[in-house]
């Protein structure tokens, strides 16, 4: 797949119940807003107007990044296409 401009192709972590000290989380608890991904595939990078210079990609393949529930559109397998800048943050 070649993805064009400054879109990223994001493969969304499933949901955990539970917290990284083992805690379980009732449903009201969890943050249903937020999403964990990892990135799968990136355009090159976003083209100025006017100049014709492309703004390369901050996230590369392999990033894991956060982004809302809502953000970029689902095509296949469950990942979501969306332009880098939805993106929340990426994780360290």
């Amino acid at each position: 797949m070649k993805v064009l401009g400054d879109k990223i192709v994001v493969e969304p972590m499933p949901e955990s119940d539970t917290t990284e000290g083992g805690i379980v989380l009732p449903e009201q608890s969890r943050n249903q807003s937020l999403v964990k991904g990892t990135v799968t595939h990136t355009g090159p990078g976003r083209v100025l107007e006017g100049v014709g210079n492309v703004l390369p990609m901050t996230v590369k393949v392999g990033d894991v990044v956060v982004f809302g529930k809502n953000v970029g559109i689902e095509i296949f397998n469950n990942c979501k296409i969306m332009r880098e800048h939805e993106i929340l943050y990426i994780e360290d």
